[in-house]
């Protein structure tokens, strides 16, 4: 099991460990001025796509963090490949952990 995570963040991630490996996919935000003509620079459009295609969504999670544009990106980008159902991550800070959600569509 894998746990797709976007970017690197200050937040502690290694709860999210006992979900699976934690795997980074980019380096950081994209930032306003990284946008060109209201498109993601390809660069990391390219990482994201290669990203959700290994992205199994049987055994892997998405862990909801970071960057808003990137979420709903890779979401948009699983998706596009005709999967109508994924797991992710999402932290309760009540509960002060991870739990799994099985997103459908």
């Amino acid at each position: 099991m894998t746990v797709f995570v976007l970017h690197r963040t200050n937040h502690d991630l290694s709860p999210a460990k006992s979900f699976g490996e934690l795997r980074f996919v980019l380096h950081g935000h994209i930032f306003a001025d990284e946008i060109d003509d209201g498109q993601i620079p390809p660069e990391y459009k390219n990482r994201m796509w290669a990203a959700a295609q290994e992205f199994n969504v049987q055994t892997d999670f998405f862990l909801l963090v970071g960057d808003q544009l990137q979420i709903a990106l890779f979401t948009a980008m699983v998706v596009s490949l005709n999967e109508t159902e994924f797991r992710v991550l999402r932290y309760d800070q009540e509960a002060k952990g991870y739990f799994a959600v099985r997103i459908s569509v």
